[in-house]
């Protein structure tokens, strides 16, 4: 199996609200989301062109759900609908539980599924909220 990798930079901001630490507090990070995929065999000698893998992340990180510069929330933050009213047009995601680098690779990892071309899988996300700690997700 060939596998390759790519990565992307996005900025966006977050809250843990049931954390007991200062990541209750909105705050935000410079993430660098890295995609691995694979394929069975090479068509014109690659897995997929990395044009292509990066036309299909970037319009989805920068499109109407996307994470680019959004306020990542969980599904039962109370702040999401308060926020969801005065605030129109601000960019809100709200995540099925916190909005932590494990979920996110996970719903990253979703979503790459759901966008590849036939043939082609995803093998790994990760998602670096900073320099030095990441999720990874490997399926």
């Amino acid at each position: 199996m060939n596998i390759i990798k790519k990565t992307f930079s996005f900025d966006a901001a977050h809250r843990l609200s049931a954390h007991p630490g200062r990541c209750a507090n909105i705050h935000g990070h410079t993430y660098h989301l890295t995609v691995g995929m694979a394929a069975k065999g090479l068509r014109d000698g690659m897995v997929m062109d990395f044009g292509e893998v990066a036309r299909l992340v970037n319009a989805w990180l920068e499109g109407p759900d996307g994470w680019d510069h959004a306020l990542l929330l969980d599904v039962a933050d109370p702040l999401l609908e308060q926020l969801r009213r005065p605030c129109k047009g601000m960019r809100l995601v709200a995540f099925a539980g916190p909005p932590t680098a494990e979920n996110m690779a996970d719903y990253a990892f979703d979503a790459m599924k759901a966008m590849l071309p036939e043939g082609i899988v995803p093998v790994s996300v990760e998602v670096w909220e900073t320099p030095t700690a990441c999720a990874v997700v490997e399926r």
